[in-house]
């Protein structure tokens, strides 16, 4: 049989338990659930295990740097390892998400932790509760402890981490939630160069990142993102940190993509910054797609007043409700991919695939819409009318009151310029209103 170097002993010098401290090296940790007893269970094949807690030391090691096999289970608020015969076990945190855990993998992982610093190298980790899964690859995570030891790794590195890819120039992180009625679905893929969690802030430097939340889906390519963190947050609660960005942040990115229902828009060098009080996003290059048509957009220039969210889940409606409430919206050319005309009273034909100067305002639900478009010359375009938001219906409701270029209706040219932005099976005519369903 293999020798080990196996110590078990208790120090009476009490420096160990002022320096308590916890270093494995993990080939691979294979750890689930049992059904029948509920027992997380599995199989550890490491290189070392060194715990020393309240002056009792453990220490786990092959001779000549080679594995051994122990096996490994979760029971109660200790964590066990089991060799030979030989079974030690160590007190966690009764709170410690360790406990909730439904799975845990871990590849090439060396685990640090200690009264300074909770440290993790790993080449894939994969940790999933009943309401997350979480998985990161390539990383080198440093989370500050502020001369505590302790062992809750989502409550200690809330504050000061930072995470920066092991091998190569970037680390994976995925982040997604199970189908729970109290929050919000979402999905999120990061393939980062770096990401630091502060105590009021997430600062993340973004090679890629891709994902969905509820219907929405959206993907960014080279950026940087910068949101608000409460710092009173302590738990790891994605539903929160999601809050706590549309509270502010700010984002830049090459190309961005967002898609849902309705809306289908890749945007050139976006700048999006949301404050206490508003939501700006600017532009200059911007393609929307509805109906195999590509309408591209110049110049885009937004501001939006933002309602401040008094609720304690994600509510992904409420930027549009700061939208009614007051918007500009500045477009300096929109122009379609195919020529277009609506037809004048007189018979005359007005083309619309290229509309310039484009400006439309919303206050209190009352709209104003001005350009200009071309018949032998660029003539004034100008709607106005009323849109408000139906809850129940998750729909906006549009009005249009009044419609001056020349003699086309105000149906016509309100459902023109729509499709273009939207897909035509997100709107419907009901009389003379237009609804378009989010």
């Amino acid at each position: 049989m293999k020798t080990f170097a196996l110590l078990i002993a208790l120090m009476a010098a009490p420096s160990y338990a002022s320096s308590d401290y916890m270093h494995f090296l993990i080939e691979t940790m294979d750890l689930s659930r049992s059904p029948e007893d509920l027992i997380i269970r599995g199989e550890t094949i490491a290189k070392k295990l060194y715990i020393s807690m309240d002056d009792n030391e453990f220490f786990l090691e092959q001779n000549h740097d080679e594995s051994f096999v122990a096996q490994t289970y979760l029971l109660k608020n200790r964590f066990y390892f089991s060799k030979d015969g030989l079974t030690f076990s160590t007190a966690f945190e009764e709170d410690n998400i360790i406990f909730e855990l439904e799975k845990l993998k871990a590849r090439n992982a060396d685990i640090e932790l200690s009264t300074e610093l909770i440290a993790i190298q790993a080449d894939y980790l994969e940790a999933n509760t009943k309401e997350y899964k979480f998985l990161v690859e390539n990383i080198d995570m440093h989370c500050k402890t502020d001369g505590e030891f302790t062992s809750d790794i989502d409550i200690a590195c809330l504050r000061n981490t930072t995470i920066l890819p092991n091998h190569s120039k970037k680390s994976l992180i995925k982040i997604e939630n199970l189908l729970s009625p109290n929050t919000s679905q979402f999905k999120i893929d990061l393939t980062t160069e770096s990401l630091a969690i502060f105590s009021d802030r997430l600062d993340i430097k973004t090679h890629s990142m891709m994902g969905r939340i509820n219907e929405s889906q959206f993907q960014m390519s080279e950026g940087l993102l910068t949101c608000f963190k409460d710092p009173q947050l302590k738990e790891m609660d994605f539903d929160k940190i999601l809050i706590g960005c549309l509270k502010y942040s700010r984002l830049f990115g090459a190309n961005f993509t967002f898609r849902d229902n309705t809306i289908n828009a890749r945007i050139s060098h976006i700048d999006l910054q949301l404050d206490e009080n508003s939501l700006k996003i600017h532009s200059d290059f911007s393609q929307f797609y509805a109906d195999q048509e590509e309408t591209i957009v110049r110049g885009l220039r937004l501001k939006c007043h933002k309602v401040n969210n008094s609720e304690s889940s994600l509510n992904d409606k409420i930027l549009i409700k700061g939208c009614l409430k007051e918007m500009s919206l500045s477009l300096s050319q929109l122009d379609s991919d195919s020529k277009q005309y609506l037809e004048k009273e007189n018979k005359d034909l007005i083309d619309l695939s290229n509309i310039k100067n484009i400006n439309f305002r919303i206050i209190d639900g009352h709209f104003t819409l001005k350009g200009k478009t071309k018949l032998l010359f660029r003539v004034p375009l100008t709607l106005k009318g009323h849109v408000s938001y139906d809850q129940n219906a998750k729909a906006l409701d549009l009005h249009v009151r009044k419609a001056q270029v020349l003699g086309i209706s105000a149906t016509s040219l309100s459902l023109y310029l729509l499709r273009k932005f939207l897909s035509s099976q997100s709107i419907e005519i009901r009389e003379n209103k237009i609804k378009i369903k989010l």
